[in-house]
């Protein structure tokens, strides 16, 4: 299981495909195509995963879960860096090879184990998997990423924010919030 040092996911436009590509912390890329279809299936489990940490499962409501994920979005967020340019430079060898694989099937798994993080596998058409350790700022940061190139891609997919994001938007503007 490789842990991830740095990902970004892109639009890639003649293959109308999101391009994820993920740098581990050993010097691996690995350069995946998902579909709008994949995208479509993978959102509502990356959103259970948020919700099944055990701060937000254990809140009886509804609302009182969504303003913990809000919270553990914020926080996670926060200490993500955006703005940093993938760093081509850390790449020692590329796991598929010089082209992006397309990506059919995926499966997260959360791990109880306070300490250790979540696991994200993603199987390759050709039968190749890549499973990785997903803790909860790089849950967020990769539902953030793909969201946006998703958004970009023009898919018109129903990919709501996790509670509170702010860069979330409805008709290309920016959604209100309603503090309490």
């Amino acid at each position: 299981m490789s842990t991830i040092h740095q990902m970004r996911v892109e639009f890639d436009a003649p293959e109308d495909r999101l391009l994820m590509s993920i740098i581990s912390k050993d010097g691996k890329e690995f350069r995946m195509l998902l579909t709008r279809r994949f995208v479509r299936l993978l959102w509502p489990n990356l959103l259970k995963l948020a919700e099944s940490t055990p701060e937000a499962a254990a809140q009886q409501s509804d609302a009182a879960r969504k303003g913990i994920v809000r919270f553990q979005h914020e926080k996670a967020l926060a200490s993500s860096k955006f703005t940093d340019k993938y760093d081509k430079d850390k790449v020692v060898s590329q796991y598929f090879g010089d082209a992006p694989v397309l990506i059919t099937e995926g499966r997260i798994k959360r791990i109880d184990n306070p300490k250790g993080p979540n696991q994200i596998a993603f199987m390759a058409k050709d039968g190749r998997p890549v499973t990785m350790a997903l803790d909860d700022v790089l849950l967020h940061s990769m539902a953030r990423l793909i969201r946006n190139a998703a958004r970009k891609a023009g898919w018109d997919l129903d990919l709501g924010a996790l509670a509170g994001d702010t860069t979330a938007t409805k008709d290309g503007q920016p959604v209100s919030r309603v503090l309490n």
